[in-house]
C-alpha cells in the first residue's frame, strides 16, 4: 500500500539542502511511495507553517533536524499532530539519534529514528507496529539500537527533485553540488567536531566505519544530477574529507575528467595533500579544496584537538595545492579554550604565511558529545547558550581564562589585514564574489 510521506526541514541559515532528506525521500520513492517536502527557514515561526501542514495531507509526518531547531521542530510537531491527527510522526536525524528517548518524551511523535534511516523509516511507513532495528517506538521496550547500509552501492540517488535548488549558501565547495562518495564517519578524531562524537555514539561495527563506494556508482550519481538540475556549474565531495584509496581517487579522476568535466571541490586533511594526490587532483579538474587548520599553535593543535600535523607540514601543503593552480580555503577557530595572547599571534603569522585563496575565521562552538565538551564542563568554561550553536557568535563562546576579548579582537582585526600576497589573488580575505542565492521561502514541495 503506498503512503504520502511528508518530510519537515528546518534548517540552519545557509542550508537549504538536506542531504538526509533526500536519501530518504528516495529510498521511500523506491519502494513505491510518495513524499513532499515543507521548507520552514530560520527567520519563520512555527506557527506559519500550519496551512500548510494541514494542506500536505500526509499519512507520515518525518522531521530531520539537529539540536539548535529542537525547540522549534517541537512547535511544528505539535501542531501536526493537531492537524493531521491520524498521521504518524516520526523523528530523525543528530538530535534524535543523540537524545531518543528524551525526544520521545518531549514531542508527540509515534518514533524516533537513531542512525541511518532508509530501512528504519521504511518499516515504519510500511506498518508503524513492526519493530526494527533504528526504531524506538512509543510505548514499546525497543532497545536503542542501530541499522547499518552495508551495500552503499545499491542505495539509490539523493532526490535532489525535491529541494529544486541544492545549492548551499558560501563558499565554493558549499554552492557546488554534492555528492557523498561513501558512507560512514571521518576516520580522524578531532576533539571538537561533532562527527566524531557522533561516532563514539553510534558506535559502528568494523566494516562500518566508512564504507566506500564504487567509482562507478559516484560518477552515475553525478552524470544523473547534471542531466536533472539547471546549471550546474560544478560538483563535490559531500564527505567530511576526500575518502579512498589513492588507487581510487585516481581511478575517480580520471573518471570524472572524461565523463563529468566540471570544476570539482574537496575537504582535505594537511596529512592527505601528498604529490600523488595533487597529481590526481589536477588530472581530476579539482579547483578548490577546504582545510581546516584551527590554530596556528602546534603543541595546542596536537594536544586539545588531536590534529597532529605542524606548521611545517601545513605550509608544504598549501604550496604544493597553490604551485598546482588549485585554489584554497583555509579555516582557523579564535576563542578556543585556554588559549593565550601568544597562541592568537601564531595563529594569525601562520595565516599571513599560508596566504590562502580564502581566508576564514570563526569563534570556537562547544558542541555536545565531543571530547572538548568534557573538557569545557571540567573546567566550568561552558556558556550555556552558544552550546551546539552553528550560527556563531561575534564574541567568545566558551570562557576566556588565559585572553581576553579584547585579545581575540585584536587578532581578528589582524587577520582581515591578510591579503594577496604574489599578485595572482591568492591570500585574499572573502574570494572571488559570488551571486546572492534567492531567499528561502516558506514552502510546500511535492
Amino acid at each position: 500500500m503506498s503512503r504520502h510521506v511528508l518530510f519537515v526541514h528546518a534548517p540552519i541559515p545557509g542550508a537549504r539542502f538536506n542531504s538526509s532528506i533526500a536519501a530518504l525521500s528516495a529510498w521511500l520513492k523506491a519502494h513505491g511511495h510518495t513524499t513532499a517536502l515543507l521548507v520552514v527557514p530560520p527567520d519563520v515561526a512555527a506557527e506559519a507553517a500550519r496551512p500548510l501542514l494541514r494542506q500536505a495531507r500526509a499519512d507520515v509526518v518525518a522531521f530531520s533536524y539537529m539540536t539548535c531547531r529542537a525547540e522549534l521542530v517541537a512547535e511544528l510537531a505539535a501542531i501536526a499532530r493537531a492537524e493531521l491527527p491520524a498521521a504518524r510522526l516520526i523523528a530523525g536525524g543528530a538530535h534524535p539519534t543523540s537524545y531518543p528517548r528524551e525526544t520521545l518524551a518531549a514531542l508527540p511523535l509515534d518514533a524516533v529514528c537513531v542512525g541511518e534511516g532508509e530501512a528504519p523509516l521504511l518499516s515504519f511507513v510500511d506498518n508503524s507496529e513492526a519493530p526494527h532495528p533504528g526504531l524506538v517506538r512509543r510505548g514499546k521496550d525497543d532497545p536503542v539500537a542501530r541499522w547499518w547500509a552495508m551495500d552503499v552501492d545499491a542505495l539509490p540517488d539523493w532526490d535532489r527533485a525535491l529541494f529544486g535548488d541544492v545549492r548551499n549558501d558560501g563558499n565554493r565547495y558549499e554552492r557546488a553540488v554534492g555528492v557523498a562518495f561513501a558512507r560512514g564517519f571521518c576516520p580522524y578524531t578531532c576533539t571538537f567536531c561533532g562527527v566524531d562524537g557522533y561516532r563514539r555514539l553510534n558506535a559502528p561495527p568494523r566494516g562500518a566505519v566508512t564504507r566506500l563506494r564504487s567509482v562507478e556508482r559516484v560518477l552515475s550519481e553525478m552524470e544523473g544530477a547534471r542531466a536533472l538540475l539547471p546549471d550546474v556549474a560544478g560538483f563535490a565531495s559531500w564527505d567530511e574529507i576526500l575518502p579512498g584509496s589513492r588507487r581510487w581517487q585516481r581511478a575517480f579522476m580520471e573518471g570524472y575528467r572524461d565523463r563529468v568535466g566540471l570544476p570539482f571541490a574537496c575537504h582535505l586533511r594537511v596529512e592527505q595533500v601528498t604529490d600523488d594526490l595533487v597529481a590526481s587532483l589536477v588530472i581530476g579538474g579539482c579547483d578548490y579544496v577546504v582545510i581546516g587548520v584551527e590554530t596556528g599553535d602546534e603543541a595546542y593543535r596536537k594536544r586539545f584537538l588531536d590534529k597532529g600535523f605542524d606548521n611545517a607540514s601545513t605550509l608544504a601543503a598549501f604550496e604544493r595545492l597553490h604551485a598546482a593552480g588549485i585554489a584554497t580555503f583555509c579555516s582557523f577557530m579564535l576563542g578556543l579554550p585556554f588559549e593565550t595572547p601568544q597562541m592568537l599571534k601564531k595563529t594569525v603569522q601562520l595565516a599571513r604565511e599560508i596566504a590562502p585563496t580564502t581566508l576564514s575565521w570563526k569563534y570556537y562552538t562547544p558542541e555536545r558529545g565531543t571530547r572538548l565538551f568534557g573538557l569545557l564542563e571540567e573546567h566550568d568554561l561552558v556558556i550555556d547558550r552558544w552550546v551546539d550553536h552553528p550560527f556563531g557568535g561575534e564574541e567568545a563562546m566558551v570562557r576566556l581564562t588565559h585572553c581576553t576579548q579584547r585579545d581575540l579582537d585584536v587578532a581578528t582585526a589582524a587577520l582581515r589585514l591578510i591579503g594577496p600576497n604574489d599578485g595572482e589573488g591568492r591570500g585574499t580575505f572573502a574570494g572571488p564574489p559570488s551571486p546572492a542565492l534567492p531567499a528561502l521561502d516558506l514552502e510546500l514541495r511535492t
